[in-house]
């Protein structure tokens, strides 16, 4: 069976590739000033999805003109007798082709939605969980991934039942697995905030970590403190003292702030954590700040001593 079966290319000589090349160049160009107007008015920071779809949707689709194309020239080509075995198989190769094609375009789309909401976020002085997106874009780059081979397998004439099979199974633990981690991501600040406390209680902040000499927070760690927060404003029988800690110094000494070139880079730290918190309300009778200065290494990793901490001073047992 033949991909043009009741039409006689050979009548169009050298005509015929000729047109079909010069149309999908014209198709090339007129797709790229489409995508390129379009770009121009879907602003990324206010329509996230559109501006996704369409800058993603132009450099795929320009080249699924050129695999139709060429998959029509190899079928003109291939039109005699001694070219019939490869006639035959221009419909699987352009069927996979078109498959990579598509999954490249998912792909770009997740890349440029990610970009785009991070884009949105910063414009709107708001923050994302850099940890929870870069979990989903991977997640949503392997269902690609997979859905693509599986697709392709079954282009090729192999039978996906049993892999589609062992699929569900390995879906449904990787649900219950998905589960159990959200439950002690969020698990965590519930039981901060059930807990009950004594003085000399530490509370370690996990994740709060500074960038290298300043006093300014890593972007991942905005967000947990934002969180903390909440539950510090809801649990007002706790006093505290906000510690600023260090690392990479030598004696136990003081890092400098480059900001403002003085030695006193754990108590600028600390101070940080107490200006926010008074900015979300906590009322800041309840707590202080001190530097710690490098006193207490953790002995891991530089940036884990780069920290906060809030030990509990006092706890009114009549709230």
């Amino acid at each position: 069976m033949t991909l043009w079966p009741n039409f006689d290319f050979s009548q169009f000589s050298w005509f015929f590739p000729v047109f079909v090349i010069a149309f999908s160049l014209v198709a090339n160009v007129v797709i790229y000033w489409v995508t390129g107007v379009f770009r121009k008015k879907a602003q990324p920071h206010k329509r996230v999805w559109q501006n996704a779809f369409i800058t993603s949707l132009d450099r795929p689709l320009r080249l699924l003109v050129w695999i139709i194309g060429l998959s029509v020239l190899a079928s003109w080509f291939a039109q005699t007798e001694e070219w019939q075995s490869l006639q035959e198989s221009i419909p699987t190769v352009r069927s996979i082709f078109i498959i990579l094609t598509l999954s490249w375009f998912s792909l770009r789309f997740i890349n440029r939605l990610e970009d785009n909401f991070k884009a949105r976020a910063e414009a709107n002085d708001d923050q994302i969980d850099p940890t929870a997106a870069d979990a989903m874009s991977k997640l949503a780059w392997v269902t690609i991934f997979i859905m693509a081979m599986l697709s392709i397998l079954q282009t090729l004439g192999v039978s996906v039942t049993s892999l589609l099979a062992f699929g569900g199974a390995a879906g449904i633990a990787v649900g219950f697995a998905a589960q159990s981690l959200v439950a002690n991501m969020l698990g965590g600040l519930t039981v901060f905030a059930t807990r009950i406390f004594k003085i000399g209680d530490y509370i370690l902040l996990d994740n709060i970590l500074f960038k290298t000499g300043y006093s300014y927070l890593l972007p991942e760690s905005k967000k947990t403190l934002s969180e903390i927060s909440k539950v510090l404003l809801e649990r007002e029988d706790i006093y505290f003292s906000i510690q600023g800690h260090v690392c990479c110094t030598q004696n136990s000494r003081d890092a400098i702030d480059r900001k403002t070139k003085k030695r006193n880079l754990s108590l600028a730290r600390a101070e940080y954590i107490y200006d926010y918190l008074i900015k979300k309300g906590v009322d800041p009778r309840r707590m202080k700040f001190v530097g710690m200065r490098r006193k207490f290494p953790l002995g891991g990793e530089a940036k884990y001593d780069r920290r906060v901490e809030i030990l509990v001073t006092y706890v009114n047992e009549a709230n």
